[in-house]
């Protein structure tokens, strides 16, 4: 008799569970259609409860407020990046080509919501979630490691996928302002910051080269510590700077 109350009390906690889920999933499907309109905060969720005819004390659901819907973006687009990386004939392709591609796949997610994004990027650095964004992230990076043939365990397993940080990170900041058609100078900065790793991967016994690639960035990752999004700009137009003077320098090669 006991047996079979405590496991009709587990059915009945569980139920409890699933619909707490299922109705968070409503909430934030529901203020996504909001955030273009109002931004990644309070406003859009309020206009999502609306939509479903909840009332604001429902808002206490969404425990981490507006950046549970950055969250469930950011694992949303990492899972679609994996499936159109899978359908994708990888194998045909040099590595480089399948790094680059696994990161514009996964920055080509963002455009529906990248006039505000860096509101969503800026909760994201917050010290209560950054170890959660560092970790969505830090997913993406060894799948597109991972599916791009790489199988290491060593030190070159945390080198490889920080250096794929830096060049996510700095090209997504070149992204926000990026207002050429369809991306393209955008994917021109993806492609030469691929170009500047592998060339300090290739002379890895050269310190300096590979601390800078490394390094460069975790700082434009750091950028968005401090004063995001006011900064943004300043930094975009830093990158910008460098981009161009790296295109110089080559032709003059």
């Amino acid at each position: 008799m006991l047996s079979r109350v405590l496991r009709r009390g587990f059915c009945q906690m569980k139920a409890q569970q699933s619909s707490h889920e299922d109705l968070k999933q409503a909430m934030i499907k529901a203020s996504l259609l909001h955030v273009n309109k109002f931004g990644w905060n309070q406003k859009a969720i309020q206009a999502g409860c609306n939509d479903l005819n909840l009332s604001s004390a429902s808002h206490g659901i969404l425990q981490n407020g507006a950046y549970d819907l950055v969250d469930y973006m950011m694992r949303e687009w990492n899972r679609k990046t994996l499936i159109q990386l899978r359908e994708t004939d990888l194998e045909a392709m040099k590595v480089r080509d399948r790094i680059y591609l696994g990161i514009k796949f996964r920055l080509m997610q963002q455009i529906p919501y990248i006039n505000t994004w860096n509101e969503a990027m800026a909760l994201g650095v917050l010290p209560k979630n950054v170890s959660t964004t560092t970790s969505n992230l830090w997913k993406i990076a060894d799948d597109i490691w991972f599916l791009s043939g790489d199988r290491s365990y060593d030190y070159n397993y945390y080198t490889k996928r920080t250096l794929l940080l830096g060049v996510y990170a700095s090209t997504e900041l070149f992204m926000l302002t990026d207002k050429s058609k369809d991306f393209s100078e955008t994917w021109k900065f993806l492609d030469r910051r691929i170009d500047e790793v592998l060339t300090a991967g290739q002379s890895i016994h050269n310190i300096k080269n590979l601390v800078f690639a490394a390094g460069k960035g975790l700082l434009d990752m750091s950028t968005m510590l401090k004063g995001f999004p006011e900064k943004v700009e300043n930094d975009i137009t830093e990158i910008k700077r460098q981009f161009s003077e790296n295109n110089q320098n080559n032709n003059q090669k």
